[in-house]
């Protein structure tokens, strides 16, 4: 069974697994459980409880990131955003009624999801937790945060790709259709400069400056550009798939055609740029909201 056979967007599929199914669900709930972990791309999904497929089958249902093996760290970032759940188990903080008790069936209904992900969710309820309690013991819970953060920034650190030396390619010359993905950036002032069709993927680096470059069609998927200076950069049609933003400066810049799917655009200066057929499919935009699936050109507030 192929997407082509069942129509290109269907709008409930259900899911299975050792024998189990479950749904119907919105192709939307899919792609959020995939990233999040609770579905796997081995599950078998059908649109009518007959035929079955893998979902790994079905391209229209899984999002890019999975289809096109992001990083763990891009990959972790996403599954932190679309994280619903509040950390605190609603069943522990009061007796269910008869009623519930007679419903349940005394299996976990949850599918199971990376520990990285609850350990996540722990972390943002201690810290909303302690900013509720006010002046009970605030300052542990800070101290707390803070010293975990220590940790995890000091491991990724010691295991990121960019601590290892730069190779022979990520000192090649910055013309159009550049191979520099995975390459440090940083500090590189490029303004002005002809990149189209680079390949630009995972790349990462603090005070890039890509003021007035042409990088039409380049490959920017999951790139680290927080707070990069990209004003009037044309981007037209680019890849900016899981790509990191937040806080750059897109002033005038031109992002028509691009795909943004996924990125984060979190407090980027966007005045005067172009979106026209850009894709912001489940985009975080400049105030934090995060894109409807299939927004085209515009981010509605869901």
């Amino acid at each position: 069974m192929s997407d082509t056979e069942d129509g290109p967007a269907r709008a409930l599929w259900y899911l299975r697994r050792d024998g189990l199914v479950t749904g119907p669900f919105p192709a939307a709930q899919i792609a959020r459980y995939a990233i999040l972990g609770r579905v796997r791309l081995t599950d078998e999904v059908s649109p009518d409880r007959e035929r079955w497929s893998p979902l790994e089958g079905h391209p229209r249902l899984v999002p890019a990131p999975l289809r096109e093996g992001a990083n763990e760290g891009t990959l972790r970032r996403l599954r932190l955003r679309e994280d619903e759940r509040s950390g605190l188990d609603r069943r522990a903080e009061q007796a269910p009624s008869p009623e519930v008790l007679e419903r349940r069936s005394g299996h976990e209904r949850r599918r199971p999801e990376p520990p990285e992900l609850a350990q996540g969710r722990v972390r943002r309820q201690a810290l909303l937790q302690g900013m509720r309690r006010g002046a009970s013991r605030p300052t542990g819970v800070w101290i707390g945060l803070g010293v975990v953060s220590l940790l995890v920034v000091g491991a990724a650190l010691l295991v990121a790709p960019g601590s290892a030396p730069q190779s022979a390619r990520c000192n090649a010359a910055p013309v159009p259709g550049v191979d520099w993905h995975g390459c440090r950036l940083d500090g590189l002032d490029l303004t002005g400069v002809d990149l189209s069709h680079a390949q630009l993927r995972d790349t990462g680096g603090n005070g890039v400056r890509l003021v007035r470059a042409r990088l039409k069609r380049a490959d920017l998927a999951y790139a680290e550009l927080p707070e990069a200076q990209l004003g009037e950069v044309d981007l037209a049609g680019a890849r900016l798939i899981g790509a990191n933003l937040r806080g750059a400066d897109l002033t005038g810049a031109n992002l028509s055609g691009a795909d943004l799917s996924y990125a984060d655009l979190y407090q980027a200066g966007i005045s005067g740029v172009r979106l026209e057929g850009a894709r912001l499919d489940r985009a975080v935009w400049v105030d934090g909201h995060v894109c409807p699936p299939g927004s085209v050109g515009d981010c509605p507030t869901p």
